[in-house]
């Protein structure tokens, strides 16, 4: 009985297959922290060249160029890259150790444009014989989706399904607009100096006292309840207070990803690191905090615990003004029988923080005046391991927190890390020392993203 209802809306329904198919990819924006609209106006140019053209090739080739663009943005978004720089982080790509879901993730991407060139491929015939009725159907449903958007300004069609905030996104908006919007504000890929100082300047530039250590944790971001954040602070306040030290705390912006918090912290700018690739520390008007260091008569060293090869760190960052430069490979060299230090299991194999933060310790220790850097990396996500907290504190619980276990055991990780610190940090050897995330973590959920401040990090500094 259906079946004899639709029959005379055959035709119409299969014109609204490619329809369908072309803008299937939108529904992940009811999963990511995004949001993302259901429709990209770009992928309205591929259905009118199925119109305009009497092969489907093009309109198939134009699909994929917009879905490789849709892509690199969906990345670039989560990681806070800018898209350029993702483009050329592509190259570090085999320094990545890719899990059998990303691999299966990945497959499941290529069917989907496999199953698009075949449905564009099966209806581009009836589309050129039905060329009028298709150019309805199209000026229909796009008129429609215009209108709500027009009256409500936010994606009323699927609130009700899902607790998002959609008040800043339509139900069809520009691919290439939204990129623009999203990074505007976020990074430049010239180099400009900071408006507000970076808390590395503040902290250390015009400090002469004592050595100092500058720590930036990896995907380390501001909680979004502050009476969260403040029973953090007070948890290892205490800590570093038993040691006879000083603690300050409070938040500090970021401009993009862990690059940028380089740039930031080291030489007070934002912009492309690959600046400083090719510019030796003094023939460019933006002197790193190493520059200053040097003069005041300290010893810099910069350590990592990734290869320096992972965005050419080894290079930009000697041109930075660093002395001392070690890395992973640094400490497999010089501890060939500990390789068990390295965490195998992580999307990038690095030595343990913990572990080499020791290595810091052990590398600097005979220097009489020291300004140490030190940026982690074991946080990183995606994050696979399961931690327990060894330093449970009773009114910062994170295993009732209501994040993901992925989100917790992040979490876990850095209190562990921050615990560690202040029991390996001697007041003796340190007078000024920096803890300063380095940006939000980038979760792809909306419910693990939300639990954080966009645009936020905090810092620990601690003083006698």
């Amino acid at each position: 009985m259906l079946l004899n209802f639709l029959s005379p809306y055959k035709q119409q329904l299969k014109l609204l297959i490619p329809i369908i198919f072309i803008n299937a990819f939108g529904l992940i924006g009811l999963y990511l922290f995004l949001p993302r609209p259901l429709f990209y106006f770009e992928y309205l140019l591929v259905l009118v060249a199925l119109i305009i053209f009497k092969n489907y090739w093009q309109s198939f080739i134009l699909f994929i160029l917009i879905f490789i663009f849709d892509l690199f943005n969906i990345f670039s978004s989560l990681y806070l890259f800018q898209l350029d720089e993702f483009f050329s982080s592509l190259s570090f790509i085999k320094l990545y150790h890719f899990s059998i879901q990303q691999v299966l993730l990945a497959l499941l991407f290529f069917a989907y444009l496999f199953l698009v060139g075949y449905i564009l491929k099966r209806s581009h015939k009836l589309i050129q014989q039905r060329k009028k009725l298709f150019t309805q159907m199209l000026a229909v449903i796009y008129i429609i989706v215009t209108f709500f958007d027009m009256l409500s300004g936010s994606n009323k069609l699927t609130e009700n399904f899902i607790q998002q905030d959609f008040s800043k996104k339509n139900i069809a908006a520009s691919l290439v607009n939204d990129y623009v919007k999203t990074f505007s504000e976020v990074g430049n890929s010239k180099v400009m100096a900071l408006k507000d100082s970076s808390m590395g300047f503040k902290a250390f530039l015009k400090d002469t006292t004592g050595n100092q250590l500058l720590i930036v944790v990896e995907s380390w971001g501001e909680l979004k309840d502050a009476k969260l954040q403040n029973e953090l602070t007070s948890w290892i306040s205490k800590k570093f207070e038993a040691k006879g030290y000083k603690l300050s705390a409070g938040d500090s912006k970021y401009y993009g990803s862990t690059t940028a918090a380089g740039l930031r912290e080291l030489t007070n700018t934002k912009g492309e690191y690959s600046y400083y690739l090719n510019k030796r520390s003094l023939s460019t008007p933006f002197k790193s905090i190493f520059d200053t260091k040097q003069q005041q008569g300290y010893e810099t060293f910069g350590f990592h615990p990734f290869t320096g090869r992972m965005f050419s760190r080894s290079v930009w960052w000697k041109n930075l003004g660093i002395q001392n430069l070690y890395f992973r490979d640094d400490y497999l060299f010089e501890n060939i029988s500990k390789v068990n230090d390295v965490n195998g299991e992580a999307h990038f194999p690095s030595v343990k923080d913990e572990k080499f933060f020791e290595y810091v310790l052990e590398k600097t220790k005979k220097s009489p005046k020291k300004f140490v850097y030190f940026l982690t990396v074991n946080s990183h996500l995606p994050y696979n391991n399961i931690n327990k907290d060894e330093n449970p504190a009773p009114n910062f619980d994170i295993s009732k927190m209501e994040i993901s276990d992925h989100a917790k055991n992040q979490l876990i990780h850095i209190k562990n890390l921050l615990a560690y610190f202040s029991q390996k940090i001697d007041a003796k050897e340190w007078n000024k020392i920096l803890i300063v995330g380095d940006h939000i973590p980038p979760f792809s959920t909306l419910i693990d993203r939300s639990f954080y401040v966009d645009g936020k990090v905090p810092y620990l500094l601690i003083t006698k």
